[in-house]
């Protein structure tokens, strides 16, 4: 991912929030912040996730059931530094 943007949730429950996104690797690791809707506030890490068109992602329990109007950031924690051809992670 490139940059930080907002995705907006389809459904969920209180440790799963659902996309209308594909996603095609595994996101575990990478920290979800819900930033309006349903659970705004929440600040966690992905503990996993489906594969594929419409993919889950499953995190820790939060009091309230994400839905919706969830919108939610996901942020890798990779910096990347460009210098004469090379790359550093």
């Amino acid at each position: 991912m490139g940059g930080v943007f907002t995705q907006t949730a389809t459904a969920g429950t209180t440790t799963t929030i659902t996309t209308n996104r594909t996603i095609v690797r595994n996101l575990t690791g990478m920290r979800i912040r819900v930033v309006a809707g349903s659970g705004v506030g929440y600040d966690s890490t992905i503990t996993s996730n489906t594969i594929g068109a419409n993919a889950i992602l499953t995190v820790p329990v939060n009091g309230v059931a994400f839905d919706a109007t969830t919108q939610y950031q996901i942020y890798s924690g990779s910096l990347w530094f460009m210098n004469a051809g090379t790359v550093a992670v």
